[in-house]
């Protein structure tokens, strides 16, 4: 058997030296000189997953410059991003000297990440697959993943469990697996996917899912999305520093300003002396409809 041990970079432990001390924590936590993959859990800090915390001290890219020197250094062999989207992945691209290795995102039959897979496909780069057996859609309603009918008649069919097709499918799809569970006789039976080989035919029955489960689609609009571009402007005569976590940037007195950013992002604006003018968090109701001027 092989046992892969790797970590996450939680957002609020951005910025080039708090990653760095947050790696030497996960290092000695570990009881381990090196890791096989060292990833980023998200790119940003979004709804309330950073509350109760200082501000990042910086950036995500800034924590990726801290993975690249653990790369370097032969503490982490693999380096990955984590719940990313397609403008985020060509940002990093750009701008990374180590090229990430592997991308951790949430698929299923029913949200099946297509465009991110395509990307990684195309560049070499190995997609992880997280919550495939529906663990996205806690609370009421019913598990869409193991419940649906499609999925059930090819398990049927092969005489095989929901959560094995669904297994064998992504692999199928090129995917690597994360099928977490505690139980001895579920991770028996998750082996099975393995010595499964599905048909074209029940391949495409599960990819025609996609889209078709409105709380799998609600819960992706949730999720942070696509970049937005925000135009701030200044109704003073006086000029302001706008500030997100660590970055800052100069907003002058009646001027405007253009900027690339996210739904769950809040900028505030400061005066000379430092004391905020004011607050504001972006929303997707800020993105323009197709067609509207920004």
């Amino acid at each position: 058997s092989l046992l892969t041990l790797g970590t996450k970079v939680h957002p609020r432990h951005f910025g080039l030296t708090a990653t760095r001390a947050a790696i030497d924590r996960s290092l000695a936590a570990l009881r381990t000189e090196w890791l096989d993959a060292l990833m980023l859990h998200y790119p940003r800090c979004w709804g309330s997953l950073c509350a109760g915390s200082p501000p990042p001290e910086g950036t995500w890219l800034d924590a990726y410059r801290a993975l690249e020197e653990a790369h370097g250094a032969g503490r982490a062999r693999a380096l990955g991003v984590c719940n990313v989207h397609l403008q985020d992945l060509d940002e990093l691209w750009r701008w990374a000297r180590v090229k990430p290795h592997v991308v951790q995102n949430w698929m299923d039959p029913f949200h099946q990440d297509r465009e991110v897979r395509a990307w990684c496909a195309a560049r070499g780069v190995a997609y992880q697959a997280y919550s495939l057996l529906g663990t996205q859609h806690r609370g009421g309603g019913g598990n869409p993943v193991l419940g649906s009918a499609e999925v059930g008649a090819v398990a049927d069919r092969h005489g095989q469990s929901p959560a094995v097709v669904v297994l064998a499918w992504a692999l199928a799809r090129g995917a690597i697996v994360l099928p977490r569970s505690t139980d001895p006789g579920r991770m028996r039976d998750n082996l099975r996917a393995l010595d499964l080989t599905l048909p074209p035919e029940d391949l495409a029955a599960i990819d025609a899912l996609d889209g078709t489960d409105a709380r799998s689609a609600a819960r992706a609009r949730a999720r942070p999305g696509s970049a937005l571009e925000v135009r701030f402007r200044s109704g003073t005569d006086r000029p302001l520093t706008l500030r997100w976590e660590g970055a800052a940037w100069a907003l002058p007195a009646r001027g405007e300003l253009r900027l690339q950013a996210y739904p769950g992002h809040t900028f505030r604006a400061e005066d000379a002396a430092g004391a905020e003018v004011w607050r504001r968090e972006l929303a997707e109701a800020d993105r323009p409809a197709p067609g509207r001027p920004r």
